[in-house]
């Protein structure tokens, strides 16, 4: 639904929103010095700057509609992906070396830690590459700017705390609603690649629950924690699954390698075995965690 300036007194989360939005581009800002200094975890907590952001445009489009954002979110999309590869390397990377120490003596070596780290070296140099490029292109800067000008049209009154309630009221069932549509969809896709597919929507959208959340902690100081809380425990669930799904389709390309000594062919079995594992109990913790949501009454 559009709205003219007249008639942006109507929606009282705008404030909000914008609000929440302008915090977030000032991490973008400052997050991006360390970007550039290739600080460790940067490019992570960037990332999670920017899906707060886009996710924030998603879950109150009704309260922005008089606002130009939908370009915003776009580029938002294109940063986060670019931020999102490099990330995903650290994320392999780390989990590799993590599973090859607890692997026994007898198959881990150094050899093998030296192994991964060059097998990986050109896909983070290429992500990183990327990452840096983009911080560094007019569309990027383009986009800071439209967050900078993102401001609401001038009021005639200010809404009331149960004006803002209501609407943040409104927001937050939105995106319940959604995540259990997208729950429903997953359960009932078959399992493999098209099943983990399902969950990572199921898990974005418990991301946007999340942000969404977050955002209201002010106006709901009692409900907006529980539902951050749950929609974390999901996302958080969801995410080591997707991360072990990622670290076992790397391994079964390495292991098509007909040069790949058999020792090194073993540790790799191995470890994707414990990746099925942590797979296993984190789709575990997910069913425990929406099933509360599931129970969770309306808010």
């Amino acid at each position: 639904m559009n709205r003219t300036p007249n008639q942006w007194a109507t929606a009282p989360a705008s404030g909000l929103a914008l609000g929440y939005l302008s915090a977030r581009l000032s991490e973008i800002k400052l997050l991006e010095s360390d970007v550039r200094a290739e600080v460790p975890d940067s490019i992570h907590q960037m990332r999670t700057v920017v899906r707060k952001s886009r996710s924030t445009l998603a879950a109150y489009r009704e309260e922005l509609a008089s606002l130009p954002t939908r370009q915003m979110s776009k580029d938002l999309k294109w940063l986060g992906r670019v931020l999102g590869e490099a990330r995903d390397t650290e994320v392999v990377h780390h989990r590799l070396i993590r599973r090859l120490a607890e692997l026994p003596a007898t198959s881990r070596s150094a050899e093998m830690s030296t192994s991964i780290d060059t097998r990986l070296a050109p896909a983070f140099a290429t992500a990183n590459a990327n990452v840096l490029r983009v911080l560094g292109s007019n569309r990027y800067a383009r986009l800071l700017e439209s967050l900078a000008r993102l401001s609401p049209p001038e009021q005639r009154s200010a809404p009331t705390t149960k004006q803002m309630k209501i609407a943040c009221r409104r927001v937050m069932r939105s995106e319940i609603h959604k995540l259990r549509i997208a729950y429903d969809r997953a359960v009932v896709t078959p399992e493999g690649h098209c099943r983990d597919a399902a969950l990572h929507e199921v898990r974005k959208c418990a991301k946007r629950l999340m942000h969404c959340a977050e955002a209201q902690r002010a106006i709901r100081p009692r409900r907006a924690p529980e539902v951050f809380a749950l929609a974390r425990e999901i996302s958080r669930a969801l995410g080591e699954a997707h991360d072990s799904v990622i670290c076992r389709d790397l391994l079964a390309r390495w292991e098509t390698n007909q040069r790949l000594p058999p020792s090194a062919r073993d540790t790799y079995r191995r470890i994707t075995e414990r990746e099925g594992q942590l797979y296993a109990e984190a789709l575990q913790e997910f069913t425990r965690a929406i099933t509360r949501l599931e129970e969770y009454p309306h808010t």
